[in-house]
Formats: structure tokens, C-alpha cells, sequence
């Protein structure tokens, strides 16, 4: 089903013709343009299949949202190979740790706690039965027990927007967003980050913490699916992907909201794998 902004009622769009596309042993790719005109028919699409069938049914769901000419150009079209063992290599660095801390020039010094009970996923592109996605792919991600310190979003987080000349800092505390404490010098951006966090509850929760393994994200472009992907740190607010990780708590809405970080310094139970946005696993 092709949906175009211009000429389609994509607000009306029946029922049926989303649940046609939602079969069990289907391929699903959900496709959305930079202007996020068909975010509700693509979210609706999205529920269809997980409402109908979840996600071990045997269909395959690959999410691009935002996607551009641009994107399927330079990060699409990857060596896959090498993408694959740097995934690999990052995933064996932080499997079985107890502790991450993150640390940038910015400002962030943030540690966070991880638990066995909650899985590190890795995301190379290869989708399951079991497994759902977004692409472009390439991160290893969980959902960490606890986190403490100081963030600083220098980059860009979605539903808030470009960070970067304008950072926002909060504080985080037993893995949650202290309101009072957020900062920002762009007052529309604080408003922002301030209405994502406060969406529901949990909203404010870090649900995930994540290291982007995509070499061919070779810079930060603003769409955060992309940007997350980028050799470096993502932090998330909201829904920790329980059917993925293991975490048990949840969202009722499924809010989930990265915010990527710029040139992070990452240390594994005192191991520096990361310094300055190099990483030291290449």
C-alpha cells in the first residue's frame, strides 16, 4: 500500500486495508519521508501486526522512518560485512558488564548499572522471525537497571529536536529525569524535552542504553534513527523494548525517546572502548 501526503486522506485510511498488509509470515517494510506526514499510518500498520500476530508470529517488520534518497545512498548501502564484526566485537566488549560510564566534553558523566536479567540485543540487520527493527541498522542496546549523573543532549533527540548549539542538561537520578534540573539556552527545546518527559508514566525513565556500531554513518544528520546508528552513545527515555531486552516494566503508550550524544568517552567496568567518539574496537 503506497500512501502519498499530497493526494491521500491517510488520516482515513481504512482499517482493513492496514490489517490486509499484517499477516503472519509477512515481510513488512513501514517507509516514511523526512516530513512525517504518515507517521499515524505507519504507527497503525506497526500496531496492526504486533496486535494481531506480535512479534513471534514469523513476521518481519523493518521500520524506516524519516528515511531520505540521502540515507539509503551512504548508510543502506554498507559494507554489511564490516558492520557485522564491529557489532560483534562491541557486543562481546559489553556482554556480562556491571557497569558503563559515559563521560563527554559537554558535560555528561553519567554511570549506569547493568543487570544479567535484561538482555543486550544486537541490531545488524538481520531480522528474525523473532525479531523486529528499524533501519538503517547497526547498534547493540539493553535496557539498563539503573543510571546516575549528568546528560547532556549535544546532539539531537526525536520529538525535541537539533541540540547541538543549544545542549540540554538534566540531571539523572536512580535512572530517572529530574525535572527541575533540565537547562536549556533554547527555551522552545527545554519546552519540549520538558512535555516528552513529563508524556506518561515512565516517560521519564531511561529505558535504554545503547552504542551505535553503523560505520557508514559517517555524521550526525539530525533524523535520530539515523543518528543513533552513529559510532557512539544513545541514551533513551521511556519504553526499555522489554520483548527484546528482558525489562519488565513498561509504557502504556510506548513512549521511547532517543537522545544521541556527540563524541562520548565510554568505559566498560573501568575499560575505556571509546574516547572522544573514537572507538578503540575498530
Amino acid at each position: 500500500m503506497q500512501l502519498d501526503s499530497k493526494r491521500s486522506p491517510t488520516s482515513t485510511v481504512e482499517n482493513r486495508r492496514i490489517d490486509a498488509l499484517s499477516r503472519a509470515n509477512a515481510v513488512v517494510f513501514a517507509a516514511n519521508g523526512p516530513a512525517s506526514k504518515l507517521d499515524g499510518p505507519v504507527d497503525r500498520i506497526v500496531n496492526s501486526v504486533e496486535r494481531r500476530y506480535g512479534k513471534k508470529s514469523g513476521t518481519r517488520l523493518a521500520l524506516m522512518y524519516g528515511i531520505t534518497p540521502q540515507a539509503v545512498r551512504e548508510v543502506l548501502s554498507l559494507n554489511s560485512k564490516r558492520m557485522h564484526e564491529f557489532t560483534r566485537r562491541t557486543f562481546q566488549a559489553v556482554h556480562g558488564c556491571k557497569t558503563i560510564q559515559v563521560r563527554s566534553s559537554s558535560g555528561t558523566n553519567m554511570t549506569f548499572s547493568i543487570t544479567p536479567r535484561h538482555r543486550w540485543v544486537q541490531d545488524n540487520a538481520i531480522l528474525s522471525k523473532n525479531y523486529w527493527g528499524n533501519l538503517p541498522a547497526g547498534e547493540v542496546f539493553t535496557a539498563p537497571a539503573s543510571a546516575n549523573g549528568n546528560l547532556v543532549i549535544d546532539a539531537v533527540m526525536n520529538n525535541v529536536g537539533d541540540c547541538h548549539k543549544t545542549p540540554i542538561t538534566v540531571q539523572i537520578r536512580n535512572g530517572r529525569a529530574i525535572p527541575q534540573t533540565a537547562r536549556c539556552k533554547n527555551p522552545r527545546l527545554l519546552r519540549k524535552f520538558l512535555a516528552q518527559i513529563h508524556a506518561e508514566p515512565n516517560a521519564d525513565r531511561i529505558g535504554e542504553l545503547g552504542l551505535g556500531t553503523n560505520v557508514a554513518v559517517t555524521k550526525l544528520t539530525g533524523n535520530d534513527l539515523v543518528d543513533e546508528k552513529h559510532v557512539g552513545v544513545h541514551v533513551a527515555f521511556g519504553d526499555p523494548e522489554g520483548a527484546d531486552t528482558g525489562a519488565t516494566w513498561t509504557t502504556a503508550e510506548g513512549t521511547h525517546n532517543d537522545a544521541i550524544l556527540r563524541k562520548p568517552s565510554i568505559f566498560v567496568d573501568g575499560r575505556c572502548i571509546m574516547r572522544n567518539g573514537k572507538s578503540l574496537l575498530m
